[in-house]
Formats: structure tokens, sequence, C-alpha cells
């Protein structure tokens, strides 16, 4: 990494500023390291000896114009294929690492703009400006064979396609919970309106199209991002490139989908299909007209996908995520509406989500069968500090490589998951519960955990070998005291 770049990845809030892309236009020099690679943050450490057993990468898009945020004008940022171009140029300057996961990660952004590629704890207001910002995150390992290229990544998006709805919204069970106060469920009467087809149909249309046109590599991994592409009932092209978006307070509705990135290795083409299984906490107890339903907790969940897997043959897993789907009441029924890619949430209802499990996977017969495989997950939450104050992304993966380091655990899988922020909870999250809601119309906070996946049952060190933590509620910050203190 050269100096320049190491200055780039900074700790803290970056400040971006579109004077510095101005190189590499037409007439002009070609861009530098710095001004492909955007901003990013790495935990990789060319200076230390050993590579730890997890270490990432966050590289963010270029801002192109900062707006007018106090004004209620969004900046614009590089679209995401030019994050990737930063990506493979970074790979490219570190030949002894191999990119394990991509995966698609939100931040906020603040006044300036600016970046806070540290914080692990966001703020969304219910009536402000509210601007978010998509980013790259890629999780590394050490190359297991230094004589192997250079690996370089390419990438497909994968959009749902258009279609008419034949019912009006009044009727159709996914708007029920839509109100706009003073007018009632709305739009009323309105006949057929665009839509789109659910992630399943999206899958099953893909792979008729990867029969006869094959990717030219290997499928890495299988990213589903959620982006904003509208407000209100208002439709239009979905642009799988757009990495940042904006909410004005005040707007009746806002408008979201689910697209998938589909992350590959140059290469011979692997005829290689994408499937998915999803897996959906039970449900306990039914929701009555005055009360929500119940649902078994997000262990339930793992059991089911554990049971699932060890019963599949013939088949490369590449990836684990959780979702947060949209539950839909209607009087004594119940609907988990993960497979929706066109969402409505009003800014005057509350919404209820349940996390589900999304596990992709591609044909391999050389594989064999996951049969002994025992999936379980461990959960890292950032140390609470304060009230609302965490520990940094960088404290928090030092936690994680101690932990790696004395368990020896090898990792079957990875993801950066939010959790909506619970003052009375000691860590700040409810992280056992699989399902929670959201009041429209109150501000809320969001805390990125890191959750690992592994192939064995495991037993959890003694807390005497691992870095040292406070109890905030009891021996820091907390209500029962006034300091809080990482040793």
């Amino acid at each position: 990494m050269t100096s320049k770049a190491a200055e780039a990845a900074v700790i803290g809030p970056v400040v971006v500023h579109p004077e510095d892309v101005q190189a590499g236009k037409a007439g002009t020099s070609p861009p530098s390291y710095e001004e492909v690679m955007g901003y990013f943050k790495t935990s990789v450490n060319n200076s230390e000896p050993e590579l730890p057993p997890l270490v990432y990468i966050d590289i963010m898009p270029r801002c192109l114009s900062v707006g007018n945020m106090v004004g209620g004008t969004a900046p614009t940022f590089q679209n995401f294929s030019d994050i990737l171009a930063g990506a493979n140029l970074w790979l490219g300057s570190n030949p002894g690492l191999s990119v394990w996961k991509c995966e698609t990660v939100e931040r906020k952004v603040d006044k300036g703009p600016c970046i806070d590629l540290e914080s692990m704890l966001q703020h969304e207001s219910a009536y402000g400006f509210n601007v978010h910002v998509l980013g790259l995150r890629m999780w590394l390992t050490k190359k297991l064979d230094p004589s192997a290229p250079v690996q370089q990544l390419r990438m497909m998006n994968v959009v749902p396609e258009e279609y008419k709805v034949p019912v009006n919204l009044y009727s159709h069970w996914r708007y029920q919970s839509f109100f706009v106060p003073g007018v009632g469920k709305y739009p009323m009467g309105l006949g057929n309106f665009i839509s789109y087809v659910g992630i399943k149909e999206t899958l099953a249309k893909l792979n008729e199209t990867l029969k006869n046109d094959p990717l030219p590599g290997s499928v890495l991994n299988v990213d589903s991002t959620t982006i904003k592409f509208a407000e209100n009932f208002q439709t239009g092209p979905i642009d799988p490139e757009v990495t940042c978006w904006h909410e004005k307070g005040g707007s009746a509705a806002k408008r979201y989908t689910q697209i998938l990135r589909i992350f590959y290795i140059c290469g011979p083409p692997k005829q290689e299909l994408i499937q998915m299984h999803e897996v959906e906490p039970d449900v306990l107890v039914m929701p009555e007209w005055n009360k929500p339903a119940r649902f078994a907790n997000f262990d339930n969940v793992l059991t089911k996908a554990r049971l699932w897997l060890q019963c599949q043959q013939g088949i490369r897993l590449v990836n684990i995520e959780t979702r947060k789907a949209r539950v839909h009441s209607v009087q004594n029924s119940l609907k988990i509406d993960s497979d929706s890619t066109d969402q409505f949430y009003s800014a005057y209802m509350d919404a209820r989500f349940v996390h589900v499990l999304r596990l992709f996977y591609v044909s391999a017969p050389e594989i064999g069968t996951y049969s002994g495989t025992v999936l379980t997950s461990r959960l890292f939450v950032p140390v609470r500090l304060t009230m609302k104050t965490f520990e940094t992304m960088s404290q928090t993966m030092s936690r994680i490589v101690a932990w790696l380091q004395l368990t020896g655990l090898n990792i079957f899988g990875v993801e950066t998951v939010p959790y909506l922020f619970v003052d009375n909870d000691g860590n700040g999250v409810n992280s056992d519960r699989a399902d929670f809601k959201v009041n429209r119309q109150s501000g809320k906070y969001w805390v990125t955990t890191i959750r690992l996946y592994f192939s064995t049952s495991f037993q959890e060190p003694s807390p005497l070998l691992l870095p040292r933590t406070t109890d905030w509620m009891t021996q820091g910050g907390g209500r029962a005291s006034g300091m809080c203190t990482i040793t």
C-alpha cells in the first residue's frame, strides 16, 4: 500500500470533496490510485508478520457533488461499479490476500458531507433529512496458494422486472397498513399500477438466462441489497448502480426494492445456477385484534437452517445472510413478506419485522454432502460505552480476532447485521428475539453487529483470556455509574 493510500485509510469521519475527482476526465492524465480507490478503511496491516484469521476492507464511493444537505439537496456519489474497480486495484496491490465474501454495506452521510467508517451506531431521523450511501465490504483471508493469480472480481446486478397489479391498493393485503391522516387508506379506487416481481421469480428468470449465457467465472457469493427508489406511489426505473439515496421528513411513504448482486471470480464458465433457501422463525402465537403475533427466537431459525443444510448434497453454499422481512397482520392471519421486492413504508404507521435467514447456493457435485455440518453462529455486538455510544469497528474487530485465535475455529460464514437499538438492554440490542417493531413517528438508532458462522459446535473461551470489557449498565456509564472504560 502506498503512503498516500495509507492516508486514505483513515479512522473516523471521512470528508469527501468533488474537486478530488477531477483527474481522469477527457484530456487529462489517467486517474491515480487514490482517485480510483475512493475512500476506504481496512483492518489489513502489512507491517504485521502474520495476517489475523479475519480481516476486511470497506470501500466507499467518491462524492461527485456535495449538494446542500442543510437545504435538502443530497450529494451525489460514484456508481457501485466504480467501487468494484477500486476493489480490483486494491487486490492487485495486495496479492497475498484472497477475497472470501463481498457484501453491500449502508452508511449514514452526515453534513459536510461526511461518512464515518468507524461508527457502529447510526441515527435515522423520523422527520429530518436522511442521506444514505452504499459501499462495498470485502472479507479477506490469506491466500492458500501464493502462486495463484491475483483475484479479479466481477459483478452482475439482478433487478426485479416490472408488472401490472390488476387490483387496487385498498384491497391488497400488502398495503392494508398504509394510511394517511385525513385521507384514509391511499390511494382509493386505483386500478392497475406498476409493481415488481418477487425475489424467487427474479431468481427463476435469472437462471433461465444463465443456462444460455453462463457467468464467465465462478460465483463467489450472492448479496441481497435493499435500496430506496421512490417516494409515495411513484414508479420509475430501478438503477442498481445508485449508491446514494435520501429521505425527506414528512413524506407520506417510502418505496424500497430488493436487488441481488452476484460477485464472481473471473475464469472459465462453470455453468452455475443460483438457488436460494429461506428460513423463517416459527409462529408461537397467531396475532389477535389487539395483540401482535409471537415468534420463536433466532436460535429457532438457526436450528431449522442447520437441519436443512444437513440434508443437502451436491451443492456449494455461497452465502448466509440475515434479512429483515415485513410482517403483515390482516385480521387473524399472518404473512411474512420476505419475497417482496416492492415495499411501502408509511410515515404514519408502525411496522413489524422478523429476521429470516437466506441461504444462497450453487450446484457442485464435487462438494458431496453437508450431513456432518453443525451450523452454529456467534454474534459480536460492539461494546456499549455510554447511553448512545459504542466502541468502534476497529475495536470490535480486535475482539473478534482475539476470540478466533483462542477458539481456533474455521469460519464458515460472516455477515454484517444491523440491529435496532434498544435503550433498556445492557448491550443495546435484543439479539435473541427474531422480531422487532419500528416506530415510524420517532427517530431510531441502528447498531452494527458482526455475525460469524461455523460448521461445528464450540465452547466459549474463558472471559479472563479475552480483552476486558466493562458492563456499562452496572460498572460503566450506565444508570448505576458515571464512567465507562475499556481496558
